[in-house]
């Protein structure tokens, strides 16, 4: 290789890495922290506020090099554009470009909040909720509504909630329509809508998890204002959203029938489900319900069995059941896992749960047996249909046996064949603890609730005017 040839290799290697350093600006080094975010340089940029805006590209110019931080979550467009609007870096400009098929809307005032997205490319310093306003019509419009979003049930302030109003009045609207305007909480849970017009507008907040601007069900968390928002409106206090997890709407998931029950399961409480049937008036049937599941006994019944239900959240339907020859209707005992109660507080009952509706017990035919295999007296007493509770002056750290002995006891379509035994031991008084709460200024012609949770499991929950207020 001749020296000519490898002098023009070194320039050329010297020119490429000049114009990788010109591409690829650099935080410099050393001097004191820079801690001011930069700043807009308006004669470089598009005009804000403008009035008559026709669609066109709108160029944001800085007076540092800047950098975009998560645009999908930080920036917000209101009223929301139909299409996607693309946001970029140019040198030291951040370019807004409007999709070719958007359509603006007529005599409507347009604003681009940019959150935190904007950041000088030394420190990070945002350009905190920079906001780009235009008009499609001759004047901005200058209303303004503010307000807080909390948690109904915790009360914490909640950020990053989306606040809509919409023209449109319609309780549907949150289902089938982008907001008219809308805007995120902040850090603390408040939020500001600007640059609005006058008008009446239906106001929802919604803990939008997919980010579409609509209502999405009951894994939503959502908040209302019980009457619509008039604007301007003089007497008009902040908003304050209490944000609440709503029942989802409830749909029937299975059925089943043998000769003696039907089965149906929901995917939630069917507390308010009203069911009839097509048989005779002869016919009667016992209902029994466990949280999601209705269970219906009868002694005898014509099949396809067709059952009409009725709820206030879903529309009627009629069901045609065709008998499971194979599905049995023996009485059986539900254990919670095994046939033992393990480390009982010496203060507590036990609770048998069976498979169908009880119609009586005998009690000659139920033993509780103490360590000495001495029969010990016991109280029994039937609840919720299905359960017998048995309380017993309990020693501590002791054994128990409890036996129901086939007969003792009998269902609504068949009795207990077989012996069931449940093992029972006791803990000492030392193995458990206590909780005392003080509430202190409480109303008293208010109701409140106490949950103690695990996580987001409510293991205990009761009503303050169920104990003593002091």
């Amino acid at each position: 290789m001749s020296k000519l040839t490898e002098l023009s290799i070194l320039i050329a290697g010297l020119l490429l890495g000049l114009l990788s350093g010109c591409a690829n600006p650099i935080p410099p080094k050393g001097g004191p922290k820079d801690e001011t975010p930069p700043q807009i340089d308006s004669t470089k940029s598009s005009p804000n506020f403008q009035t008559n805006f026709e669609k066109q590209r709108i160029e944001i110019a800085f007076d540092e090099w800047i950098k975009l931080d998560n645009v999908i979550t930080q920036v917000v467009i209101s009223p929301p554009l139909e299409k996607r609007e693309t946001i970029s870096l140019k040198g030291k400009s951040v370019l807004i470009e409007f999709d070719e098929e958007e359509v603006l809307k007529q005599d409507v005032t347009y604003t681009i909040n940019f959150g935190e997205a904007i950041k000088d490319i030394t420190e990070s310093n945002p350009l905190s909720n920079y906001r780009y306003v235009f008009a499609t019509g001759p004047y901005i419009d200058s209303l303004e509504l503010q307000g807080e979003v909390t948690d109904a049930f915790t009360e914490e302030v909640l950020e990053g909630v989306t606040v809509i109003l919409y023209e449109n009045l319609e309780d549907s609207v949150i289902y089938n329509e982008k907001p008219f305007y809308f805007t995120k909480t902040d850090k603390t849970g408040n939020f500001r809508l600007e640059n609005l017009k006058s008008g009446t507008f239906k106001a929802v907040a919604i803990l939008d998890g997919d980010q579409n601007k609509k209502y999405s069900g009951p894994q939503e968390k959502i908040g209302f204002i019980s009457e619509p928002v008039t604007i301007p409106d003089t007497s008009l206090k902040p908003i304050q959203f209490k944000l609440f997890a709503p029942k989802q709407t409830l749909k029937l998931q299975s059925h089943a029938a043998n000769a003696h029950y039907f089965k149906l399961v929901f995917n939630g409480a069917p507390d308010s489900v009203l069911i009839s049937t097509n048989q005779n008036s002869a016919f009667t049937w016992t209902r029994q319900q466990i949280t999601d599941t209705i269970l219906g006994w009868y002694e005898d019944a014509t099949f396809p069995l067709e059952l009409i239900l009725t709820d206030r959240l879903m529309i009627q339907d009629t069901l045609s059941i065709i008998q499971d020859t194979a599905w049995r209707s023996d009485l059986l005992m539900k254990y919670r896992g095994k046939k033992r109660y393990s480390d009982l507080f010496f203060r507590d009952s036990i609770t048998s749960i069976f498979s169908q509706p009880i119609r009586s017990i005998d009690t000659n035919r139920i033993m509780l047996i103490d360590s000495s295999s001495q029969p010990v007296n016991f109280r029994i007493r039937l609840e919720e249909q299905n359960k017998l509770v048995l309380n017993h002056p309990f020693k501590q750290q002791a054994f128990y046996t409890l036996k129901y002995l086939p007969g003792s006891v009998s269902g609504i379509v068949s009795d207990l064949q077989d012996t069931i035994e449940v093992l029972i031991s006791t803990s000492e008084i030392e193995s458990f603890g206590s909780v005392i709460v003080s509430l202190d200024n409480l109303d008293s012609t208010k109701i409140y609730l106490t949950r103690l949770m695990a996580k987001e499991q409510t293991i205990y929950e009761k009503k303050l005017n169920e104990v003593v207020m002091s």
